[in-house]
């Protein structure tokens, strides 16, 4: 629903074949807040599906769940969305190496102008490109949020595939690529990277 809040829910231990274990939200200015998501899986979004615009998800915990294609914890198709003070622990995104996708352990963000920040995101893992999140969008911001324990193939956090991207005082510990980018695998242009370690 336009306008919508989900707030203090928990989703427990939900599946879906195809998109959103937990929650497929379709709709413009949603707020999700105070919620976990705890052992969900789908195809894309094995917690939620974010197919909107102008939404806020803040303060929610992911733990361990798992997509087969795409966003272990969510899968973002949207510009103008936000997330912040989040958790995410031990999300997955996993299958055969050589299937298309793959991609984005705890977020996978397709769309232009969406932003990441002040969340911490432990023990992801994507077969394919980033660990923690796999950002495709122009103007993208991910800021002051901590990774630590990630894994994919190229981009062991963070993959960003877009251009004019901007991340920010961020903290980068023990990630692993085994291939390209053990914290973050850049291929867009015009992308700033300051005040991280």
């Amino acid at each position: 629903a336009v306008n919508g809040t989900l707030s203090y829910s928990n989703f427990n231990r939900n599946s879906a074949n195809t998109n959103s274990g937990g929650i497929e939200w379709v709709a413009a200015n949603g707020t999700i807040t105070s919620s976990t998501f705890t052992s969900n899986s789908a195809g894309r979004g094995g917690g939620i599906c974010l197919w909107a615009t102008f939404c806020t998800i803040s303060d929610s915990n992911f733990t361990n769940n798992r997509a087969t294609l795409s966003g272990g914890a969510i899968h973002w198709d949207g510009p103008n969305n936000n997330l912040f003070n989040s958790i995410f622990i031990n999300n997955t995104v996993k299958g055969d190496y050589n299937n298309t996708g793959l991609n984005g352990g705890a977020i996978f963000i397709n769309n232009d102008n969406n932003t990441v920040s002040s969340s911490t995101f432990i023990g992801n893992f994507a077969t394919n490109n980033g660990g923690a999140i796999h950002m495709n969008s122009v103007n993208g911001i991910i800021s002051s949020s901590i990774f630590t324990n990630n894994s994919a193939v190229d981009g062991g956090s963070v993959f960003w595939a877009n251009n004019n991207g901007n991340l920010i005082g961020s903290i980068f510990t023990n990630n692993n690529a085994t291939r390209w980018g053990g914290a973050v695998r850049w291929t867009g242009s015009n992308g700033t990277l300051s005040s991280s370690i």
